[in-house]
């Protein structure tokens, strides 16, 4: 990397369907069970819906400001908690991090938070005598079927603005909103961030929860798995089976840190960030991508660049695992061709164990990727059985983990309508970095 500066990540914390706590996930993601089952906070539609639900967590008990808890929202109060037990992992007391120099990046799908029905209320209230939208109708009765709190708990940057009040920090914020790619964007971009010199440490990662709107538009694309009766083994990765994915709530957060900064505080580096990249091709029908994977390809060549690695240099890959047909035979092809450039990555996916985080799951695939290299353990894919034919030249960890040295993991973050990011994780030897 030369003499540019080196981002680490020295913390994660980890809220999702699995539980509370990096470790209640990891332990969950070793033993490749999964963590899906049918909603129970509300009726779906389709019914039985199969999703990752965080049950059994009192978000509330992370929340410093109680008195703020009735503008709070449930995406907000995952992120907080998750941020509390990031501060934990990384060892940052209170007043540990640099108030103005650490900033906030997350990533969300972007779903509405709270009861559409609110939403179609206010609309039918707001139509003029053709049946148009009228905005004198709804400044004057329609949104009067609102709840003034619910308006705040749905401004994007709501989980960022909660976050930095919980830990005072008041550095660069941002907000993306790029459906499953989103914390791919925000981890790459807040690295880049601390690269230039703009920040000490970033608070980065992404969020996602179930919102019966956002469940009915993946169920009419046929994205989403089948029913309540197989529910632990509904989602299949890569599997000759796959049927689809299951949407899932959950905050997956990160802090990274400039190498000399966490070193100066005596942390404890979890890996290294060293490259980060992303493309885009046009959807043909604005959703599935290119079946050839050329998005995810470019991304995932973009990112080993910028870490002046090689195909051989990648011993894992955690994919996004998103177990749609379509979505798996683009990313699988796109590990294909690093397997033809010479890669042998062994393969892992975690979307099984907790569901899919939407906007935050490539955070959680970042924090996959710092145990592995932590630990040296890959976990399987779970439900995976039989791949499918053409990617059956690949190294898919199945039943048990995989043990060996890991040194540096390619994230690839697959989203809708032909977007695509990837990451690249690595070992920080040297400079007091490592295991």
């Amino acid at each position: 990397m030369g003499n540019a500066r080196r981002v680490v990540i020295t913390g994660s914390g980890v809220v999702t369907a699995a539980g509370a706590g990096r470790d209640a996930f990891w332990q969950r993601a070793l033993e490749g069970r999964s963590s899906i089952g049918a909603m129970e906070s509300y009726a779906t539609d389709p019914p039985g819906c199969l999703v990752g639900e965080v049950r059994g967590v009192d978000l509330t008990a992370y929340f410093a400001n109680k008195r703020l808890l009735k503008m709070v929202g449930r995406r907000a109060l995952m992120c907080v908690a998750a941020s509390v037990l990031m501060m934990e992992d990384a060892g940052a007391a209170p007043g540990t991090l640099s108030a103005d120099d650490t900033g906030i990046y997350l990533g969300d799908y972007g779903a509405l938070e709270g009861d559409p029905r609110h939403l179609v209320k206010a609309l039918s209230r707001s139509r003029d005598e053709d049946g148009r939208l009228s905005m004198q109708k709804l400044g004057m009765s329609g949104l009067r079927a609102l709840n003034p709190l619910n308006l705040l708990m749905n401004i994007p940057n709501a989980p960022t603005a909660h976050v930095s009040m919980q830990h005072n920090v008041r550095g660069l914020s941002n907000t993306y909103l790029t459906n499953f790619t989103a914390s791919a964007l925000a981890i790459g971009e807040a690295a880049e961030v601390i690269r230039a010199g703009r920040a000490q440490q970033m608070v980065v990662g992404g969020v996602g929860i179930l919102n019966a709107v956002s469940l009915m538009e993946f169920s009419a694309f046929g994205l989403i798995c089948g029913g309540a009766g197989e529910a632990a083994r509904a989602v299949r990765p890569f599997d000759a089976d796959a049927c689809g994915f299951a949407p899932a709530e959950g905050a997956a957060l990160l802090l990274l840190e400039e190498l000399e900064t966490a070193q100066r505080r005596g942390a404890r580096v979890r890996a290294e960030i060293t490259g980060y990249g992303w493309s885009f091709v046009p959807s043909v029908d604005d959703l599935v991508p290119d079946a050839e994977g050329v998005a995810i390809g470019r991304a995932i060549d973009a990112a080993m660049t910028r870490a002046r690695l090689t195909p051989a240099d990648i011993d894992c890959v955690v994919a996004s695992g998103l177990a749609h047909p379509a979505f798996d035979l683009a990313e699988g092809r796109a590990v294909c061709r690093l397997v033809e450039r010479g890669a042998r990555p062994h393969i892992s996916a975690v979307s099984p164990v907790a569901g899919h985080l939407q906007g935050g799951m490539t955070a959680l695939q970042a924090a996959t990727a710092s145990m592995i290299i932590e630990t040296g353990a890959i976990p399987p894919i779970p439900n995976h059985v039989q791949p499918r034919p053409e990617l059956a030249r690949l190294a898919f960890v199945t039943k048990e983990p995989v043990r060996r040295d890991v040194r540096n993991v390619v994230i690839s973050a697959l989203g809708l309508g032909g977007q695509a990011a990837a990451l690249v994780l690595s070992a920080c030897w040297g400079n007091g970095g490592g295991r």
